[in-house]
């Protein structure tokens, strides 16, 4: 299992468990007569208080999620480019084995157009003006609302 999957496993596990639980308590403060104000005692609406910031939370958490989905499927469609491109490779290394000098030449000038692309591509792929393949290129995921909870990819 990737490092990957398993960020996407604890974030998912993580994620609906606390809706999970906001929910029940939602449900159960949304059956009774009234909701908890003030005058019902400083108790009930602190954790009134307390469950909606949860919720803003939540919803602050899935926003940053969302995010990450879409840098690692951009990241994702990159790879499989080069991936594209690094077969093609092989392809022509593997012609020019059996090729005469004239098509070895032809051949190289073909192979070194693609690693030119394959350059090109991976010098050029942004997310919202992040280079993806940078030997400085890094992302930090929030999963959670705590100082430490991040995960980071390099």
């Amino acid at each position: 299992m990737s490092l990957f999957d398993k960020v996407s496993n604890f974030t998912y596990n993580s994620y609906f468990k606390q809706a999970s639980t906001i929910s029940k308590s939602l449900q159960k403060l949304s059956t009774g007569l009234k909701r908890p104000t003030a005058a019902d005692g400083a108790a009930l609406n602190a954790m009134a208080q307390e469950m909606e910031q949860k919720v803003r939370g939540n919803e602050t958490i899935r926003t940053y999620l969302q995010t990450y989905d879409s840098y690692a499927s951009t990241q994702d469609e990159y790879l499989q480019s080069i991936g594209g491109i690094i077969d093609h490779m092989t392809e022509l290394a593997s012609a020019s084995l059996a090729g005469s000098s004239t098509q070895r030449t032809n051949l190289n000038l073909e192979y070194q157009g693609l690693v030119s692309e394959m350059k090109l591509v991976l010098d050029t792929a942004k997310f919202n003006g992040t280079r993806l393949f940078s030997a400085n290129s890094s992302i930090n995921v929030r999963l959670g609302m705590g100082a430490s909870q991040y995960v980071g990819f390099e």
